[in-house]
């Protein structure tokens, strides 16, 4: 185990990772940052621009690992942020979790263009409102431990540490 900011990340094999939990009773009150679009989008393809945000953002992820990542009987949807000129600056989707009231965060990335913006933090608050609306009381997902902008993004938008038991597959 290791910590950050007194937050247990669990060890997995090659990584750590940390899976952190929100309950919601209510949706939070958010905003885009002027000159910023949101677009909703739910398919087997992966949307324009986000493979590129996604790679910025230091993940893997590509058009040959998407139906891997987003498996269509799991998909709720893909968010993508666009500039009014439709520059991809930021996504997340939301896949379905292991209980009617819960919904995974995943793949939550933001343009390097963009850092230091609140965009991160808006688009994890948006997510939590897509579950909400969605049905869902619980919003869960997996981060890693080098990734401390992240970590702390998710602790000020009221996700804290899952300890219980959680198999994302």
């Amino acid at each position: 185990f290791a910590s950050i900011a007194g937050t247990i990340l669990l060890r997995l094999p090659n990584r750590a990772a940390l899976v952190m939990v929100r309950n919601m009773s209510e949706p939070s009150k958010i905003s885009l940052p002027p000159g910023l679009v949101s677009e909703s989008i739910l398919g087997p393809c992966m949307p324009e621009g986000c493979a590129d945000v996604l790679q910025d953002a230091g993940f893997n992820t590509t058009p040959e690992t998407w139906s891997y990542e987003f498996p269509e009987n799991k998909m709720l949807g893909v968010i993508m942020i666009r500039t009014t000129n439709k520059k991809a600056v930021g996504t997340f989707g939301l896949l379905k979790g292991d209980t009617v009231s819960s919904v995974v965060l995943h793949l939550l990335g933001v343009s390097p263009s963009q850092n230091g913006q609140g965009l991160g933090k808006t688009l994890t608050l948006l997510a939590c409102n897509q579950a909400f609306a969605s049905g869902a009381t619980k919003v869960l997902l997996t981060t890693d431990d080098h990734r401390l902008a992240a970590v702390k993004v998710y602790l000020s938008s009221g996700f804290s540490p899952y300890l219980g038991s959680w198999d994302r597959t």
